[in-house]
């Protein structure tokens, strides 16, 4: 069985010998169409193939969204279900219960909370040493290059590329 970059191959080779010949005979042109018909056969092939990977994409994507989902119910019930037990135990003054199979304690602990305008706060009052340095993450917004270019502007480093998308209904 021929593969679709063997019959492009040999598409190629008979078409640039038929270019070559001043007329075209039967045998010639039938070996062409054969090849054609093959190419086409080949490509709706690999068309099936493509719609079932996209299928098989899409089943996943939902099943990630589907597992998501429950792993979120979980977390939201265990995050429930500690505060019950710490409010509980805040309660009736228990600091610490132990049985045989496990010891349940609530301990304090220190978290730093801050809001939106802390980073302008601290700026203002020169304590850059509250602040960590990260680089911004810089990307190119690619839409905005090709509007750019399309206006007639040049740019060493981008260009528009034209490229044939493949489209199965």
């Amino acid at each position: 069985m021929s593969t679709l970059y063997n019959l492009t191959t040999e598409y190629k080779k008979i078409l640039d010998i038929a270019l070559g010949m001043d007329e075209i005979d039967d045998e010639t042109f039938e070996y062409i169409k054969s090849i054609d018909d093959a190419i086409e056969q080949k490509i709706e092939s690999i068309t099936y193939v493509i719609k079932e990977l996209s299928n098989n994409v899409e089943i996943i994507n939902q099943e990630i969204d589907r597992l998501e989902s429950r792993a979120h119910r979980y977390y939201q019930n265990l995050k429930s279900l500690k505060e019950y037990i710490i409010s509980t135990m805040e309660i009736s003054g228990k600091k610490k219960i132990e049985t045989p199979k496990v010891t349940i304690g609530v301990r304090k602990s220190e978290v730093t909370e801050i809001d939106s305008d802390f980073i302008d706060e601290a700026r203002e009052n020169n304590l850059y040493k509250l602040l960590r340095m990260i680089p911004a993450r810089v990307e190119p917004d690619k839409s905005a290059i090709k509007e750019y270019i399309k206006q007639g502007n040049k740019l060493n480093h981008a260009k528009i590329i034209e490229k044939n998308n493949l489209s199965i209904r």
